[in-house]
């Protein structure tokens, strides 16, 4: 029995949204409705009484994931459904989140109490799965889109207050070029805090209230003799002190007043008071990084107050942001915000008032005074990591963060930016391998740093002038011994420091995003090259070659398009690039990671986990993941004759990819026993040392050369 009125035109019209679902269960069972509704929406959280279902509306609130339906299931219309439905609606008190209400039969009064009760739809038994699963559908697409226009609305009231407050503000203000005195109405004076006794109006001594940072740049405007050099309109914005030592930011709009000959003979405007706007962000309601600094520089000047900075990461945010959309990134960082607020407030007692900023995108501040040494700033550290650490739920998704932590003590700086630049130095190495640490400051970090953004910069230099080489390796078919493909590896040739080794630059590239433009160049020259080699040396298999793909590259939304441009403007045969990837790749986002490496396989291309076997364990992935050759790291390659647990491993990891169909390439051979060993156990394929070395690209078509000499002989 149905009393809404919508029609259905089609499956096609209802959109499936994310928002999850309330099932409150009266007095009967609700097994078949769960795993039904699990099927419309993943998040379906159960009740048996309506105290509880008002916790999960009030919890799913907080958590920026309003309930989008509520489905109620009961024998019959009862005194207890009724209530517990006009409870849900007086909490709700919101008709764009649905109710639906099951019973086994409805008689004519029945239906029209639980109408005046604020129910929506009406199902009874036997039950019409076709039916409440469209009913429900829309419901859920109607919730999503009446959630988003709240928050439109939210939005525009927020907008529309701070220009009513920009206008309230605005205070009028007359500079006399001839006599350099100035004019103000009775509100500056309250935005300042100065009587007209304390400050008379003369230009230079006005300018002493302002701040030393903006000053330079508002009395080379406003103090020098030229005036007929001003332009005719000024806008400027500069932070005013206070009478109380604090600071206002203020935004000063001015024109040009001329006598009759022409000359400048005043200026007159408006002040607005800009500092909520200009100290506050917009997005979480924290300081800013403006209003944290200025702290950070009052507080400095106390002597013998103990004091520690933290500078807060959170770990992989542009990932989500990109992935989910802005919304839900906004959503995280003020859910962030709240939790940090909530655990610095309840579990801490520090000395003084602390303050919490959030400085950019991803990053946060807390300067908290009371910290003494390193074993009170890692406790907080911990603390911070810890209340971030906890699942979040975000329009239907549940996310793991990880945050990177640098900090520093006060001990003897007395300026804030010698605290801001070594706290960045921490957090930098904080977020580097990976992220997910907690590092203090120490002064040899500082030289180390300075070692490191030179290095940056001659990387920069390296990508313009191109100072790099590939190299390649031969990979070797263990049975007939002859190449049949190659590895491309990566060398840096320094101006100056000659040879750099990859894993000096590489981790340095990954860290700041270079990887992305030198791995697709190499990309491109490796094609080239072997497709120059596939036609001067055929042979029944062409040559193939081998590119690694970091964690860093699979983040690149570009990747495939490029991989795709490559292919069809070298023209090689696709399963002829061969790409591999580290496990680390695979467990860092295994969803994300199936759909590149899928998309990677429609493309053509083959695809090989490097190093398997070294670090984490991929097993759950392998048979998700369309990969077609397994590498066994030349760590167990190069114990197996002296250690039976590594041997044991190496025949393990050949006999689990037999099973699968993939092939098998051992990496760091070095003897005949080695490659023997091999053989025998049934890897077909492998490249090292008793082959060759990584080659020039000149040495490795020599040997290409040689290999078709010997054939033709």
């Amino acid at each position: 029995m149905n009393l809404d009125p919508l029609e259905y035109s089609s499956e096609e019209s209802l959109q499936l949204v994310t928002m999850p679902i309330l099932l409150l269960g009266l007095e009967t069972e609700v097994s078949e409705w769960r795993p039904f509704l699990e099927g419309i929406e993943e998040a379906v959280f159960c009740c048996s009484d309506s105290n509880e279902a008002l916790l999960v509306l009030e919890e799913c609130e907080k958590l920026g994931t309003p309930v989008g339906l509520v489905v109620v299931v009961g024998r019959q219309w009862t005194g207890q459904v009724g209530e517990a439905i006009e409870r849900i609606r007086t909490k709700a008190n919101e008709y764009s989140r649905q109710i639906f209400v099951a019973c086994e039969e409805w008689s004519q009064a029945e239906l029209y109490a639980s109408v005046e009760a604020g129910v929506n739809t009406h199902f009874e038994y036997p039950w019409d799965w076709g039916l409440i699963e469209r009913k429900t559908r829309r419901a859920l697409s109607v919730a999503s889109q009446a959630t988003e226009l709240q928050s439109q609305k939210q939005q525009a009231e927020v907008e529309l207050m701070q220009h009513k407050q920009s206008i309230v503000h605005h205070d009028l203000w007359r500079l006399d070029l001839r006599s350099r005195s100035v004019e103000f109405s009775q509100n500056f004076r309250k935005l300042s805090g100065f009587s007209e006794s304390e400050v008379q109006g003369n230009l230079d001594e006005c300018l002493t209230l302002i701040h030393p940072l903006d000053l330079s740049r508002l009395s080379k405007a406003l103090s020098g003799s030229d005036w007929r050099a001003l332009p005719e309109e000024l806008n400027f914005e500069f932070r005013l002190r206070h009478r109380n030592g604090g600071w206002r930011w203020v935004l000063m709009r001015g024109r040009l007043e001329r006598d009759e000959q022409g000359d400048p003979v005043a200026i007159s405007g408006s002040h607005t008071d800009i500092t909520e706007a200009k100290t506050i962000d917009p997005i979480t309601g924290l300081a800013n990084r403006f209003q944290f600094e200025d702290w950070l520089e009052d507080n400095l000047h106390a002597d013998g107050l103990s004091l520690a900075v933290f500078l807060v990461g959170i770990d992989r945010y542009s990932m989500i942001r990109d992935s989910l959309g802005q919304a839900v990134g906004d959503q995280l960082l003020r859910l962030a915000s709240e939790r940090l607020n909530s655990s610095l407030n309840g579990g801490l007692k520090q000395n003084g008032e602390w303050i919490l900023a959030r400085l950019n995108e991803e990053e946060f501040a807390i300067a908290m005074p009371g910290i003494e040494d390193e074993t009170d700033g890692r406790a907080v550290a911990e603390l911070i990591q810890g209340c971030l650490e906890k699942g979040i739920w975000l329009q239907g998704n549940e996310l793991f963060v990880s945050t990177s932590v640098g900090f520093v003590l006060r001990e003897d700086r007395k300026h804030a930016d010698e605290v801001w630049r070594d706290a960045e130095i921490a957090l930098r190495l904080a977020r580097s391998g990976g992220g997910n640490r907690v590092v203090l400051f120490d002064h040899s970090m500082r030289e180390d740093v300075l070692q490191q953004m030179a290095l940056e910069n001659d990387l920069k230099r390296a990508i313009e002038q191109w100072e790099f080489e590939i190299y390649y390796q031969p990979k070797v078919d263990l049975v007939n011994k002859r190449i049949i493909g190659f590895e491309a590896l990566l060398r840096w040739r320094h101006p100056v420091k000659g040879v750099i080794p990859p894993n000096q630059f590489i981790p340095l590239a990954e860290s700041t995003g270079l990887i992305i433009p030198i791995g697709i160049r190499t990309v491109r020259e490796a094609c080239e090259t072997i497709r120059d080699w596939q036609e001067e040396f055929p042979q029944r298999q062409p040559l193939e070659v081998s590119v690694n793909l970091s964690v860093r590259q699979f983040q690149d939304r570009h990747l495939i398009e490029d991989i795709r441009k490559i292919l069809d403007e070298t023209r090689i045969i696709p399963s002829t690039l061969q790409f591999e990837v580290t496990e680390s790749v695979l467990v860092s986002d295994p969803e994300q990671a199936l759909e590149i490496v899928k998309e990677l396989r429609r493309i053509g291309v083959g695809l090989k986990i490097d190093d398997f076997g070294t670090g984490y364990s991929s097993l759950s992935y392998l048979h998700r993941l369309p990969f077609d050759t397994l590498k066994i790291d030349r760590s167990f390659i190069t114990t197996m004759g002296d250690d039976h647990a590594a041997f044991e491993i190496v025949r393990a990891i050949i006999l689990l990819a037999g099973s699968l169909g993939l092939q098998v390439v051992a990496e760091g051979i070095e003897t005949q026993i080695q490659a023997d060993e091999l053989r025998s156990l049934g890897c077909g394929f492998g490249q090292g040392y008793l082959f060759a070395p990584p080659l020039t690209k000149e040495a490795a078509r020599r040997m290409l050369e040689a290999q078709t000499v010997r054939s033709e002989g």
